[in-house]
């Protein structure tokens, strides 16, 4: 169905000359990788980086070293978020951007307060349960959050900038 890879066809000026809303959750890889195979130590985490990464294992823990997180686990999920998510989908807004198109990017930080969902923080398809999940149960301010994040998508499948209808400023990607 797609003659190239996404990825691909869009650093290459091929994929459809058409606005691109694009973004991450910002703790994307707390539901996506089980704590048991997550490193339990600074030398287990610091071991995991040389293995990962043997050529630029010094550049990467100086980027990301355990000491500035709460846990060596956390550092290696932040790690994960922007390896395989924040930086393709800032790559992808580039090249996307870089051939004329409009682009919006967007970073959701949104942390619920329920108890079992806060320690998730931003999780990986939270964006999808604001969009698109029945919030008529949820808390008031993440009802509205939801209902604020939907009309800026549906702003946007309109052909209208995302936000346009609550006079929402969200600059285009540059």
């Amino acid at each position: 169905v797609l003659p190239q890879a996404p990825g691909r066809a869009i650093a290459g000026g091929n994929a459809a000359a058409l606005p691109l809303l694009i973004g991450v959750n910002d703790d994307e890889n707390t539901t996506m990788v089980p704590a048991s195979l997550l490193p339990g130590t600074v030398a287990a985490y610091e071991a995991a980086i040389r293995a990962r990464f043997p050529a630029i294992a010094g550049a990467v823990l100086q980027r990301y070293p355990a000491s500035q997180y709460p846990t060596p686990q956390r550092a290696y999920q932040d790690l994960l978020d922007d390896l395989l998510f924040a930086c393709p989908a800032r790559r992808a807004a580039a090249d996307h951007a870089a051939h004329g198109n409009p682009v919006f990017h967007y970073a959701l930080s949104e942390i619920l307060t329920e108890p079992a969902l806060a320690a998730l923080e931003s999780f990986h398809g939270l964006d999808i349960v604001l969009l698109f999940g029945d919030l008529s149960l949820a808390q008031p301010a993440v009802r509205n959050l939801g209902e604020r994040m939907q009309r800026m998508w549906v702003d946007f499948a309109h052909g209208r900038e995302p936000g346009a209808s609550d006079a929402i400023a969200w600059p285009r990607y540059q």
